[in-house]
């Protein structure tokens, strides 16, 4: 006999539309968030016109794991399963005492694993980050290989040159560079090869309540 009340999985924008919810984010600034040039893709999907790419899927994965690649593709599973799970993550005072693995950082920074984007260290920036609006936030990151891909137009903590600085990274030219901004300062290229470790700013906590 054939099962004729099976629920039909969400349909693509469906799937963005929840993700806008639980994000609080506009189409446009989500779109930023994962490094995509502007909205247009995602009101693309809207209009019906295209479905959600393997690359704009490993772009949400990325940043909230807790969406499988599976949702985001078919609409097939659960959406945003283990939001409620925890991690506990390596807790760093400054970017100086940040290793990989995290074997410096003896504090733990206990956060729900939704919150945590699939970061894997937190690091306090008592300084905060120029042009962001954050004084004196806890970054979330995740360490990346500078020569494999990058999420561009999000922000990196990058080791150069004996300097660890927080700054956008974009894709610098075809000759494979990176273009290092900030805001107030010039763009800086950088070789790959010059990057002695990159770690992607997964979230940021501007204000901890104990």
């Amino acid at each position: 006999m054939k099962c004729t009340n099976r629920k039909q999985p969400p349909g693509a924008w469906d799937r963005i539309a929840e993700l806008l919810r639980v994000t609080g984010m506009t189409a446009n600034a989500f779109a930023r968030h994962l490094g995509l040039p502007r909205g247009e893709n995602l009101y693309q999907i809207k209009r019906g016109n295209n479905g959600i790419s393997y690359d704009l899927a490993r772009r949400i994965h990325a940043q909230y794991p807790n969406y499988s690649l599976s949702w985001l593709l078919t609409g097939e599973g659960e959406a945003g399963s283990g939001i409620g799970a925890t991690v506990a993550l390596p807790f760093c005072g400054d970017v100086w005492t940040l290793e990989s693995p995290a074997s410096g950082c003896n504090k733990r920074l206990v956060i729900s694993s939704w919150a945590a984007c699939g970061a894997e260290v937190a690091v306090a920036c008592p300084d905060g980050v120029p042009g962001t609006g954050l004084r004196s936030p806890i970054l979330l990151l995740r360490r990346c290989d500078p020569a494999g891909p990058l999420l561009y137009g999000n922000l990196y903590l990058v080791e150069l040159a004996g300097m660890r600085l927080l700054r956008t990274v974009d894709a610098g030219g075809d000759d494979g560079t990176l273009r290092l901004s900030r805001e107030g300062c010039g763009d800086t290229l950088v070789d790959r090869a010059a990057v002695a470790s990159l770690w992607l700013v997964c979230a940021a906590i501007d204000r901890l309540v104990r």
